[in-house]
């Protein structure tokens, strides 16, 4: 069985931070047992406060996350658990319809890093699920290469490598046809594409940067003094506009147009200050205003915040205003994996198959028309499942071992939605390379 994993709003790579916090350890000792740098141990740490609303480093290491329903911080917005409103954002935002198959190829790309005890990290593998294709991306000399991300369709794959003598950093983008490469110097950890992938948002300690998937730079934006750090939402539908966390408390929102706005006196002039954490929880559907929880310990209010990029406004909303913006389809919020239909479907099937062990749940495929599972030991599961639509793929069998909290799956072309699930050989390790 895999080690106990803690339930959201943690993502799997903040979950593993949150295990060596407990046992007292520094960030430094952290980034050296889990093979981060220092900074990305931060960053996780500050994203874990904020997301849980504590204070302290210390309070976050005795931090549970309750399980009953109606209970944990309110890191997701508050209308999600009233009543009948799951339901709404289900049929609404988040069931995937049936996939219908038609002349395009199905290809499932996953890219990862090998967990070998031998290996400095120095390349990555691309690995083409359906057909077994694989192709070995190395890093240059004397660096390394980690945090795979591909873009939502597919043509792209982000990475970040680091001088195993300097420390210096850098961002490499892959483009899938013909597997070329483009630099972009800078010290980011962490990176998340638009959802249309023609661009990312690169966060460093000190900046923010957009970039195309040929490495050029759209935008950079100076911002010292705070940490910096972007959700799996920073974007909004429409991939024109983004949001940062400077802090605990504060925003930087940005647009594709090179356009940036600091959101500090507007959040202090409603009530929100330093008791509060502050947490993108969704957009409008039109993409016009940025939808925030702003939790914090009694007797301070917690809020749900909409914030207005027309006209650089924030409002707070009322659980009525909300429930009617749900109803009314006018928001797409992000909702515990307990919540999303998709998950309670998958994990229904996936329990009745595996009765002694059931799946865990390693994250969303980048084009979010899928959620991938896996059963067997932590980092060397002897299966994988991505659940999307009414279907399954399934890659059975012995699996090289990899890193489960770095790594990134893509859905590309049609993918119909068969009755029963499918199931299909793992590829082997060493196998045919290039594109299918």
């Amino acid at each position: 069985m895999g080690r106990k994993r803690h339930p959201e709003p943690l993502t799997p790579a903040e979950q593993r931070v949150l295990e060596e916090v407990r046992t007292g350890a520094t960030n430094a000792e952290i980034a050296v047992r889990l093979g981060l740098s220092i900074n990305t141990v931060k960053y996780h740490v500050a994203n874990m406060l904020a997301k849980t609303g504590l204070d302290d480093r210390a309070a976050l290491g005795r931090w549970e996350m309750p399980r009953e329903p109606g209970h944990g911080t309110k890191w997701a917005v508050r209308a999600a658990v009233i009543a009948g409103a799951a339901a709404v954002v289900a049929a609404g935002l988040l069931v995937l319809a049936p996939f219908y198959h038609s002349a395009p190829a199905s290809h499932a790309w996953m890219a990862y890093a090998p967990r070998d005890s031998n290996s400095s990290n120095g390349h990555l593998v691309a690995l083409e699920l359906t057909s077994g294709v694989r192709r070995d991306l190395r890093a240059a000399e004397g660096w390394s290469i980690y945090g795979p991300v591909w873009s939502p369709t597919g043509d792209h794959l982000l990475a970040r490598e680091e001088n195993r003598s300097t420390g210096a950093s850098r961002l490499v983008v892959f483009a899938r046809e013909g597997w070329t490469r483009r630099y972009v110097d800078g010290d980011f950890a962490q990176a998340v594409w638009a959802p249309n992938g023609s661009v990312a948002v690169a966060i460093g300690p000190d900046q923010v940067t957009l970039l195309r998937p040929d490495g050029s730079v759209v935008a950079s934006q100076a911002d010292h003094g705070a940490v910096l750090s972007v959700s799996s939402r920073a974007w909004s539908p429409d991939s024109r506009s983004f949001v940062a966390l400077r802090g605990s408390a504060e925003l930087l929102i940005g647009s594709t147009a090179g356009e940036f706005w600091r959101v500090d006196d507007e959040l202090r002039a409603i009530g929100v200050g330093s008791a509060h954490r502050v947490f993108p929880v969704g957009w409008t559907t039109d993409s016009s205003a940025l939808v925030l929880s702003a939790s914090a310990p009694p007797p301070n209010p917690s809020l749900v915040l909409r914030v207005e990029l027309s006209t650089h406004s924030v409002a707070i909303m009322s659980d009525e205003e909300v429930r009617l913006a749900l109803a009314n389809r006018q928001l797409q919020v992000s909702i515990a994996a307990g919540q999303d239909p998709r998950w309670a479907a998958a994990v229904a099937q996936l329990s009745a198959d595996h009765p002694d062990a059931a799946p865990r749940l390693l994250g969303e495929t980048a084009d979010g028309r899928g959620l991938v599972f896996a059963t067997g030991n932590v980092d060397q599961p002897d299966q994988l499942i991505i659940a999307h639509g009414e279907g399954q793929l399934r890659i059975a069998g012995a699996l090289e071992a990899f890193d489960e909290i770095r790594f990134s799956v893509v859905l590309t072309g049609d993918w119909p939605s068969p009755a029963g699930a499918g199931s299909r050989p793992a590829p082997s390790a060493p196998g045919a390379s290039g594109a299918p």
